[in-house]
């Protein structure tokens, strides 16, 4: 019987251990704020996909397109800052991370769905501190 509490203390030092480890789990798709300040190395937009979520910025070749006139092959994602389309993915290099508050990623399907067939790559949308949602009123 002295091995039950023990056993108990063992259980419950597992479970409190879990907790930080969760709290520790980023959505693949966003890269908010808090996590861009835990890398003081990171100084633009650019960087903090790059080091954060690099397949953000993941060439795709697309056999689709092969041989199609006009077809723009190894496309990469459309950029979206405060939801105005940018003409180049490099434009994330201009943004200071202390002016971002989100970078998400839309998966080709749904920027495809919402922004046009011309976004085979998905699309970056990067919400800056001046654009950021309202709290909703209580």
């Amino acid at each position: 019987m002295r091995h039950v509490p023990l056993f108990a203390a063992f259980l419950l030092g597992l479970v409190v251990s879990a907790t930080p480890a969760e709290a520790q789990k980023r959505d693949r798709y966003i890269i908010t704020a808090e996590e861009i300040a835990e890398k003081p190395e990171i100084t633009n937009g650019y960087e903090a996909v790059q080091r954060l979520r690099p397949v953000f910025l993941r060439v795709v070749r697309s056999k689709r397109n092969e041989g199609v006139p006009g077809a723009v092959e190894g496309a990469s994602a459309i950029l979206y800052i405060d939801e105005l389309r940018q003409p180049d993915l490099q434009d994330l290099r201009n943004i200071r991370v202390q002016d971002i508050w989100e970078i998400k990623y839309l998966q080709p399907s749904k920027a495809k769905v919402l922004y046009g067939a011309d976004h085979e790559q998905g699309a970056i949308m990067v919400t800056t501190i001046s654009r950021k949602p309202e709290p909703p009123p209580r």
